[in-house]
């Protein structure tokens, strides 16, 4: 089985600073559509997510990766799985 693997890492989604990578999911999708092979594809996201791990922040990722997974699924045909790993700026220490 071959896979395509896009890796996404120290995006901070944050309510109160641009999130210029909020733009590109149809860039994003176009990108790896032109790249992917087999019959696989994962969304690895390998830590900071949030800016300061507030639910609001992750609100805003988790409608980022759902509006990348549906363009990506409608270019390929191939809805892609997401691995998150969380990193320091994820957890709300408040």
């Amino acid at each position: 089985m071959k896979v395509s693997i896009l890796h996404l890492s120290d995006i901070h989604f944050s309510t109160t600073k641009s999130n210029p990578i909020l733009g590109l999911t149809e860039a994003i999708a176009c990108a790896i559509s032109g790249q992917t092979c087999g019959d696989n594809i994962i969304i690895a996201v390998s830590g900071d997510i949030a800016f300061s791990g507030r639910k609001e922040e992750y609100e805003i990722a988790a409608s980022f990766f759902e509006d990348l997974q549906l363009k990506i699924y409608q270019r390929t045909n191939i809805l892609p799985n997401l691995i998150i790993v969380p990193g320091n700026h994820d957890c709300d220490f408040k």
